[in-house]
């Protein structure tokens, strides 16, 4: 193998193995057993997370956005199990020296916008940003690093369309 493709190889290994320490560590998840954690975080003395069933496809399976504690969610959408593709819709970020992604779940009047961005002026941000009939309501943070795959692969697996609504980031 050359350097590029070794570099390439530990790169994605360590991010790997960075997510599997992270779940290791005990980074709160609302996803149970069995699932796939697509992103969670901390929120203080809550956590959002995004799960899926095993084996979850654009076509089978289900994607599910959660909110509240491990012991009782305080929200759930959608509220049954739904194929991915009609779940949520995704957005992608540019912004000059940074970039990010979303997922937007809509329980109508809300929208609920789970996000992860990254600037070279600001940083990284990550949370959910709460929105009724489109406007700002509330934005919460990520306390600490989220455990995130949202970016194109896990949008055209799930068959996701993209957002037709505008977002800012917070």
């Amino acid at each position: 193998m050359c350097d590029k493709t070794i570099r390439h190889v530990s790169v994605y290994l360590f991010a790997a193995l960075s997510m599997q320490s992270a779940l290791a560590a005990g980074t709160v998840n609302l996803c149970r057993a069995g699932e796939d954690v697509l992103f969670s975080c901390k929120t203080g003395t809550k956590a959002v997370s995004i799960c899926a069933s095993k084996g979850w496809s654009s076509t089978v399976g289900s994607l599910q956005y959660r909110f509240g504690k491990s012991e009782a969610l305080d929200l759930a959408i959608p509220q049954v199990p739904t194929n991915p593709s009609l779940s949520a819709v995704y957005g992608q970020l540019m912004f000059s020296g940074g970039g990010g992604a979303y997922l937007r779940f809509d329980a109508k009047p809300y929208s609920y916008i789970v996000y992860t961005a990254v600037s070279s002026s600001w940083g990284d941000k990550s949370g959910v940003t709460i929105e009724k009939s489109g406007k700002l309501i509330k934005n919460i943070s990520c306390h600490g690093q989220p455990v995130s795959y949202l970016g194109p692969d896990l949008f055209n697996k799930a068959g996701l369309a993209a957002d037709i609504t505008e977002f800012e980031l917070p």
